[in-house]
Parts: structure tokens; sequence; C-alpha cells
């Protein structure tokens, strides 16, 4: 990013049990989107999937989305710089 530029991001929790992300130490990213080196415009926003650390991309907490739509939660939170 260039001076004077701002960058919008949100996290998406996958857990699906809409937890707020308060510190970024203890989450991990599993995708973003748009991917990593793709030029973005001022007026998009940079997307981060993510658990918390020690949990798994792949094997998403099964008793929190029992019953659930499978739609992640939006988690948002100022982006860390």
């Amino acid at each position: 990013m260039r001076a004077g530029e701002h960058a919008v991001a949100r996290r998406d929790d996958l857990s699906v049990r809409q937890r707020l992300q308060v510190w970024d130490r203890n989450w991990q990213v599993c995708d973003q989107e748009p991917a990593a080196g793709t030029v973005m415009a001022d007026t998009e926003t940079l997307t981060f999937a993510v658990v918390k650390a020690g949990e798994s991309c792949d094997e998403l907490d099964e008793a929190a989305s029992a019953g659930d739509d499978g739609t992640p939660a939006i988690i948002t939170g100022s982006p860390s710089g």
C-alpha cells in the first residue's frame, strides 16, 4: 500500500460460531479473497477466512455447525498492519 491509501478487511470465522476476532495473533488464515498477488481496486474488500490457532482449516467444528446452513459468520475488525 502507498501512503494515504486505506484497506478494508473483513474476517469470516469458518467455524460458523460467530466469534469475534479480537487479537490477530490467536487466529490463522485459511484462505483469502481476492487471492494473494491480485491487484485490488480501492473499493474492494479483502476477506480472510480464519479459524482459531490450533483449529483445522479442513475439519470445521461439526458440533457448532450442526443444523446450520453452513454460511460463515461475518467477523469484522480493523486490518492488522
